[in-house]
């Protein structure tokens, strides 16, 4: 079998060389109009998916964003710094009796710490032994304005607040409840006056911290 091999002149690679540059740049004299086309589409593009991250991004944040209901009665029904009332709660359970048995339901007062503080703090301190066990507590309360409905907290609220911190609202648990149309939600300008929750706010951060 007899191979023959090619040798090619130097002219020939000249005019090989002068071929692929013509291709190249017809493919570029070709290309570049395309792209000059393509490239205000492609910033219009880029920029509103720019706008799209920020707008989710400023989405998430504002879902995100804890609102805290007001303590308003601080400084008349209880103290109104945070240390004073940490030390005033203290007192209270420091002072409080304890009972056997595992405890599952309170019942508490809901009037001023200097009337039924005392009273308060003896239920509450049967809870200092489920800091660990507790993942929910249900609060049913005293509506005293006129009103035949069962109601839940005001949609606006993610915490009560108390000048010593604040307990978080589960409020995918309460958009389920008002799901089943048995209840309404509060409306947050009367809420906020409502005391029967807010007494209650310092003894859990005392009890139940986490």
């Amino acid at each position: 079998m007899i191979c023959s091999q090619r040798r090619w002149s130097r002219q020939q690679l000249q005019q090989l060389q002068q071929q692929q540059q013509q291709q190249q740049q017809q493919q570029q004299q070709y290309y570049r109009p395309q792209l000059m086309l393509l490239l205000p589409s492609l910033l219009l593009q880029l920029v509103l998916l720019l706008l799209l991250l920020l707008c989710s991004r400023g989405a998430l944040a504002a879902d995100t964003t804890e609102v805290i209901r007001p303590s308003v009665h601080a400084g008349s029904w209880y103290p109104g710094s945070g240390a004073e009332l940490r030390a005033a709660v203290d007192a209270l359970l420091d002072g409080a009796s304890t009972v056997e048995g595992t405890v599952k339901t309170i019942i508490v007062p809901h009037a001023a710490f200097q009337y039924s503080g005392p009273t308060a703090a003896v239920a509450y301190k049967q809870m200092l032994s489920l800091q660990r066990t507790v993942k929910r507590v249900v609060l049913l309360a005293t509506w005293h304005t006129d009103s035949a409905a069962l109601l839940l907290p005001p949609e606006e609220f993610s915490a009560f607040g108390s000048p010593i911190g604040s307990v978080p609202l589960d409020r995918e648990a309460l958009s389920a409840l008002f799901s089943t149309g048995l209840y309404d939600t509060a409306p947050a300008e009367q809420e906020i006056h409502e005391h029967s929750i807010a007494v209650q706010v310092p003894f859990l951060k005392r009890v139940l911290p986490e």
